[in-house]
Formats: structure tokens, C-alpha cells, sequence
């Protein structure tokens, strides 16, 4: 076992749990049931992988991803916390935050009527941050957030599971639940605008931050003969994002025409849906992803 594996706490004899070293020599949760198989590196907590039985890998990772200590993970799921995109105030500060450049702590593995549970945890000064992948019948991700500090203290945060789901061919896919539903263009300076009725379709770049929406979302894959739902819980937004040619080849984490192969799904509180807690409050977020 080499060193990071040696590091960490690994006392947990679940069946169908084992921590073993993934790329790059990161400790990497493996999970396998018959549900499926799921694996989460402990670097930012990442979602690297979910394959249901008899189907292809639902989530889509870069061939060029970073896998090194304190660098964030191209695809999967990271997680964006305590903010979204560019810090509000410093533009020094890492993109998304800064939960998905470290390691995260694996606290506990357990088994309930046939589903796998891993649940991780971090801090971000006062925030007590604990995530939780539990592999069933669906995929299922929890971002619980705790406020720690003194009485009178709040704090307000973004949040996004930042979800890569693999397609055959974006420019057949189709993203159906967010008619009529107001979003901020970030390719127009965050722009507002209102998704009409037809369904989201990628014939450029698409980045987009939907407001005040609860709804499932559900992606059409024509080529690999599949839709993929993501349902949501203590969430207010979902981004939609594509980088088409141009944007993929400025990302040195992704390779030329990767683009083709994924269309992000992301379950958040972003911008006008930002989270505030004071002190001793909590505020929990799910997502869960299953194959239709």
C-alpha cells in the first residue's frame, strides 16, 4: 500500500467497500453492488465514476484530467463550494472554490437494504462540510453544510455538484424540465433571460444558470439509446454547460473534442439562490442521478 493509501483511516469492513489507489496514486472509494459500481476519490470528493448494472458509465471524465494533489478533477462530480465560477471579490482565488482542490476525510461506509453509503467530510472555516455517495437503485449525492460558529454569525455560500454525465454526441442530445424556466447567460455578463418551450439543444456554446427551479431534469442521449434524470433536493439551481470547440481547446484538462462527449447537469444554490446560515443552522442539498 503506498503512502497516501497508508494515510488514511480505513477501518470499514463493508462487502462490496475497499479503498484502493487510483490514477495518479490517489485513494479512491470503490463500490460495487447489485446495483452497480461507483468510485469517488477522496481528492475533492469527486464522483469519478457510476455504472449501473448493464450500462455504460453515466459520468464522463476527461482523458486529460489532473490527478495530483491539490488539483481539481476534470469530470465526474467535484464539488464547487463556497462559491461558483469567479470569486465574487478576489480574483486570485481558485475558480469554484476550494473544497475540490483538497483531500477530503473518509469518516464512514455502511450498508442499508442493499445500498452502499460513503460519506466524506472537509471544513471551510466556521462550515462543516460533509458529502455522501450512496450507491441503489440510483446514484445518490448529499452536500450537508453546517454553520459552526457563534451565535449572531452568518454565512452565505454557493454550492454545485458539478455533475459531467457522458453522451454518445452532444449535438443530438436534448435537455428536457426547465421550460419557461429564467437563467443567467454567462456567455452575455450573466444576462437574464427565459428558456421557451422546447427542450435545451447544443448547436454552440452553452452555459447557463437556471434560477428558482426545483424541477427534474432529464438528459435525451439518441446515440447511446438512453436518458439519464437528475432529480434534486434543497436546490434552487441548475446549470447547464457545454464548451463547444472553442472553450475546449483553451482548457488544457480537456482534450480537443471532448466536447462531444458530455453535457453538464449541475444540482446547485448559485447567484440569487445562494445559501445563508447563522450559526448552528444547517442547509442540505441532494441530487440523484438514475438511467431511464
Amino acid at each position: 500500500m503506498n503512502e497516501s493509501l497508508s494515510s488514511v483511516s480505513d477501518g470499514f469492513a463493508v462487502p462490496g467497500y475497499s479503498l484502493i489507489e487510483g490514477p495518479g496514486g490517489l485513494p479512491v472509494v470503490s463500490l460495487v453492488n447489485d446495483h452497480g459500481v461507483a468510485s469517488i476519490a477522496l481528492q475533492g470528493a469527486t464522483v469519478l465514476s457510476y455504472r449501473p448494472s448493464d450500462e455504460a458509465d453515466v459520468l464522463y471524465v476527461s482523458e486529460s484530467a489532473v490527478f495530483s494533489d491539490g488539483q481539481p478533477i476534470r469530470g465526474g462530480v467535484p464539488i464547487c463550494f463556497p462559491w461558483f465560477g469567479s470569486h465574487g471579490t478576489d480574483a486570485g482565488k481558485p475558480s469554484h472554490g476550494t473544497v475540490r482542490t483538497r483531500a477530503w476525510e473518509l469518516v464512514g461506509v455502511h450498508e442499508h437494504n442493499g445500498a452502499l453509503t460513503v460519506r466524506l467530510t472537509t471544513r471551510e472555516g466556521v462550515l462543516a462540510v460533509a458529502f455522501e455517495v450512496t450507491l441503489g437503485p440510483r446514484l445518490g449525492m448529499s452536500l450537508e453544510v453546517e454553520h459552526t460558529g457563534r451565535s449572531g454569525e452568518s454565512e452565505v455560500f454557493e454550492a454545485a455538484l458539478h455533475t459531467y454525465l457522458s453522451v454518445g454526441d452532444v449535438s443530438g442530445a436534448t435537455v428536457t424540465g426547465l421550460e419557461q424556466t429564467d437563467y443567467l447567460d454567462q456567455l452575455e455578463g450573466r444576462r437574464r433571460l427565459t428558456q421557451g418551450d422546447d427542450p435545451i439543444v447544443f448547436e454552440g456554446e452553452v452555459d447557463r444558470i437556471y434560477l428558482n427551479t426545483s424541477a427534474t431534469c432529464v438528459l435525451h442521449d439518441p446515440v447511446f439509446e438512453r436518458s439519464v434524470a437528475v432529480d434534486k433536493d434543497g436546490s434552487r439551481s441548475t446549470v447547464v454547460w457545454n464548451p463547444w470547440i472553442e472553450k475546449a481547446r483553451r482548457l488544457a484538462d480537456l482534450p480537443d473534442d471532448a466536447w462531444q462527449r458530455f453535457v453538464c447537469i449541475e444540482t446547485g444554490n448559485i447567484a440569487d439562490n445562494a445559501v445563508t446560515l447563522r450559526a448552528g443552522e444547517r442547509h442540505r442539498m441532494a441530487a440523484a442521478l438514475s438511467v431511464q
